[in-house]
């Protein structure tokens, strides 16, 4: 759907915009108003305006000696643009075909200022008389251009022409012209804001940029720590940067459990149980909380790593902004970041457990080894002991078997 415009057109040719708006898709979320007629009375003031315009809403007015006050106050808050066409005519006719009517002492009229002609008259406070004196400093004949909305307008225009005594015609104009004038107007508005898109997007992404670049940044700090407590002093310089709060705190969770709270300026403590309490309410990833607080769910996999309390934010109007940068970059860091700092930590005391435990079993190898060279020893002295004795019961057995043998030969 096309962005909204408001065309603010003198009450005269109100009927005429509003036929033309209709009359084609390019004027899709055109929306057309209309300021009272100042023919012959003050401009249209900026109050005037505003009120027409529902308070001030930017709008393209388009008129002629009317707008004279708004003309001479460029930059005046009303956020308008100005057409002015001299004489207003001129919208729905060609300049010299307009100029031409005039030096031949033509007075125009259009079907919506005839539509009320005795109410202009009774405004003027002219009698019939001064009228026609009035108009015949200048004029010989009546013309009306009729844009063709009214079919009245030349009944309207033979009565006028009676009252004021003077001559009268009807040049079928149309609203081709008109049409044009307003195709323009439009186009030039639509064009003004798709440069103010251009220019919001250009913004938004070099936002982005900046944004990323110091996401790059942080990664890069948080990538050169693998201690936890280090860790959430990081994430807590962060939230402290972008939000600015006045009190700020972080609460440490393991299986679900809020153990500890850490803050910049105390240090790191037992959470509350009002703190536990209200950290337990949040569903999703953040709340805000009254007055200009915020919690942020800092989360790896739906486990629970940490919260971050934030209290009274310095500049709320950008709040939103740094949620969804926190949202969407700072806390996915962070959640990655404390995740590796305790699976370090669970590393570091796997590798401590490992290794008390190669020292007592090395120990053991070696007392077992003591153990064994000891039995060995006394093993090595029993087999000695044994083998000796073998040794010598050989001598006596052989000394023996000599002796009986000897004793057998005696006399």
């Amino acid at each position: 759907m096309a962005d909204t415009i408001d065309l603010l057109v003198c009450e005269n040719y109100l009927e005429e915009a509003r036929r033309v708006v209709a009359s084609d898709p390019l004027f899709d979320g055109v929306t057309v108003r209309s300021f009272p007629s100042r023919c012959g009375r003050p401009p249209l003031s900026l109050e005037d305006a505003s009120q027409c315009l529902s308070g001030g809403t930017e709008a393209d007015i388009i008129g002629d000696s009317c707008l004279a006050l708004l003309r001479d106050a460029p930059g005046s808050g009303t956020g308008c643009r100005l057409h002015i066409a001299t004489p207003c005519f001129e919208m729905f006719a060609g300049r010299g075909e307009v100029e031409r009517a005039i030096r031949e002492g033509a007075y125009l009229l259009t079907p919506g200022w005839l539509a009320h002609w005795r109410e202009r008259i009774a405004s003027w406070r002219f009698t019939r008389e001064e009228l026609h004196a009035f108009l015949l400093e200048t004029t010989s004949k009546l013309i009306l251009l009729d844009t063709g909305v009214c079919a009245e307008s030349s009944a309207r225009l033979q009565e006028f022409a009676e009252y004021a005594g003077f001559p009268h015609a009807v040049v079928d104009v149309g609203l081709d012209h008109f049409s044009r004038l307003l195709t323009v107007i439009v186009l030039k508005r639509r064009l003004a804001q798709q440069q103010l898109k251009g220019e919001e997007t250009v913004a938004k992404l070099r936002h982005q940029c900046s944004d990323y670049a110091m996401a790059l940044d942080l990664l890069g700090r948080f990538n050169c720590t693998q201690d936890e407590e280090e860790t959430i002093r990081l994430v807590l310089g962060t939230f402290d940067m972008l939000l600015a709060p006045k009190e700020l705190s972080y609460v440490s969770f393991e299986e679900g459990k809020a153990l500890r709270t850490h803050s910049l300026a105390a240090g790191s403590g037992t959470p509350d149980e009002a703190t536990v309490r209200r950290l337990a309410d949040l569903a999703g990833n953040h709340c805000w909380s009254d007055p200009g607080g915020s919690l942020f769910r800092v989360a790896l996999d739906d486990e629970t790593l940490g919260m971050v309390v934030v209290e009274g934010i310095t500049f709320p109007e950008y709040r939103q902004h740094y949620v969804d940068m926190a949202l969407t970059v700072l806390l996915p860091i962070c959640a990655l970041s404390i995740n590796n700092a305790r699976n370090y930590e669970r590393l570091k005391r796997s590798e401590q457990a490992l290794l008390a435990l190669t020292i007592d079993l090395d120990q053991r190898v070696k007392e077992r080894t003591a153990e064994l060279e000891k039995n060995n020893e006394q093993l090595t002295l029993i087999n000695r002991f044994l083998v000796n004795r073998e040794l010598r019961m050989a001598e006596l057995k052989e000394k023996i078997r000599k002796l009986e043998e000897g004793g057998g030969k005696a006399p």
